[in-house]
């Protein structure tokens, strides 16, 4: 379906935005531009999504969370590092953009004042607290997994606040605790069937299992957790290295997700120079550039470590050891994985109602990218030009979307060219920012790392 009337096929965001507007919600294909010539695009049978979120966040919000919380009083050394669990800690977690939070190591059995304290302050602010409850589910000590009416008598104690996002089960667990974690999601959802919570467990990056990762994450899935979620640390070294598993991880992740039925989630390096690591502090380019090409795979959850320095890192210099440090300041990498979640927030319920297609390369990669994710083209986009790109294709409700990001770490002023096969009108949300542009081939400019989502109206 044509409109009419007449406009250069070749346009820049710059210099041709019809519409600007503040990011987020739904995107509107009933508002047609009158007197303006473009192509209805086509839509498609939207694809079965796979996303899992708080109901008390609304449909559609990304969950986006930080490891570990602020702490209380912690011995160290000889010394009592000072109580964090504050007002202000809490404040600027959400200033941050985070929405979730892990606790560190408090546990029911011993910290009940401390977790009453975080729950509390969380309430305040929207945000979702999970901790551990050793009482009931112990999986990495004990092997302790209690019954359903046990747990559900040991929830009744904290499920009165709000912000209670469920319990803590494992980080990092190996193929022998893969029971043990299925028969606690089997007793802790029968328990808490009628609340907004998950029990929560993290899993191993590839390099730590080579060649049996695929299995490793297909048998994890078993236990029928809420999300696939890995953690992978990527910047290593003085320079600009970046770790080769980076895309197979992705990929990977993205593959057993899918075929589970399940939402994945991904961890992003927050800091470095952790002891006996030899990760270094992200730069700005590079914490949004594993944020961006992570949304590109279609992970529908982004999580921060460190976003809390946490105790055992306190002789760790304060500026790389998590996105606030010991002295509860924020570290450059805060500013960082704020501005990340700004974009997150303008585009989240686009991504969050979408499937993800594969993903287009054109020219360099910081790492290598394979497998059966990456696409030559899709739909209506049939050629990329320019600097290196990285383009995430979305069926979103039926329509076409593209999250396209400049695929380097380094190269601050990318200029990445977009060709489809006709004059569409777009809607383009980029540093949160939504804007509308008409055009057969328009340019995008990123700095590097950066991500600008592309909707076909």
């Amino acid at each position: 379906m044509k409109k009419t009337a007449t406009l250069s096929l070749v346009l820049t965001l710059i210099c041709c935005m019809s519409a600007v507007s503040c990011g987020g919600g739904k995107i509107n294909f009933d508002n047609p531009v009158e007197g303006k010539d473009y192509k209805i695009s086509k839509k498609t049978e939207a694809g079965e999504v796979y996303s899992w979120t708080y109901k008390d966040f609304g449909e559609g919000v990304m969950p986006i969370a930080g490891f570990i919380g602020p702490t209380s009083e912690y011995p160290y050394e000889g010394n009592l590092l000072p109580n964090r669990i504050t007002d202000e800690s809490y404040a600027t977690i959400k200033d941050c953009g985070l929405n979730i939070i892990y606790g560190h190591k408090e546990d029911w059995r011993y910290a009940q004042e401390d977790i009453i304290s975080s729950l509390t302050y969380a309430e305040k602010y929207g945000i979702k607290y999970l901790f551990y409850d050793t009482s009931v589910i112990d999986i990495s000590r004990q092997g302790l997994v209690a019954s359903t009416e046990d747990i559900r008598t040991a929830v009744s104690k904290y499920s009165g606040y709000k912000a209670f996002g469920g319990l803590l089960g494992m980080d990092e667990p190996y193929e022998d605790k893969f029971d043990k974690i299925a028969e606690a999601q089997t007793n802790f959802r029968a328990a808490t069937a009628d609340l907004d919570v998950m029990l929560y467990a993290n899993l191993f990056p590839v390099m730590v299992l080579g060649s049996r990762y695929e299995t490793y994450l297909s048998d994890f899935m078993k236990t029928n957790p809420v999300s696939l979620s890995y953690d992978m640390y990527p910047f290593e070294g003085k320079g600009t290295e970046v770790h080769t598993s980076h895309f197979t991880n992705l990929e990977l992740a993205r593959k057993v997700a899918a075929e589970n039925k399940k939402p994945f989630w991904v961890y992003i390096q927050g800091g470095g120079g952790w002891e006996n690591c030899n990760y270094r502090i992200p730069s700005e380019g590079e914490l949004l550039w594993q944020v961006n090409t992570s949304l590109c795979y279609g992970a529908k959850g982004i999580q921060y470590f460190p976003y809390y320095q946490p105790p055992e890192y306190a002789q760790i210099p304060e500026e790389g050891a998590g996105l606030i440090n010991m002295d509860g300041k924020k570290n450059q990498t805060w500013y960082f994985a704020q501005k990340a979640n700004r974009q997150i927030a303008a585009i989240d319920e686009v991504l969050m109602s979408s499937v993800n297609e594969g993903v287009i390369v054109h020219g360099g990669t910081p790492a290598p990218i394979t497998g059966t994710a990456v696409l030559q083209d899709y739909r209506q986009l049939k050629k990329v030009g320019g600097d290196d790109a990285l383009i995430g294709c979305f069926n979103y409700e039926g329509a076409s979307a593209y999250y396209v990001v400049n695929n380097s770490i380094t190269k601050e002023k990318a200029e990445i060219t977009l060709t489809f096969d006709d004059s569409y009108m777009y809607d383009v949300t980029q540093r949160a920012v939504r804007r509308s542009t008409l055009g057969k081939t328009f340019t995008l400019k990123l700095a590097a790392g950066e991500g600008a989502l592309v909707v076909l109206r």
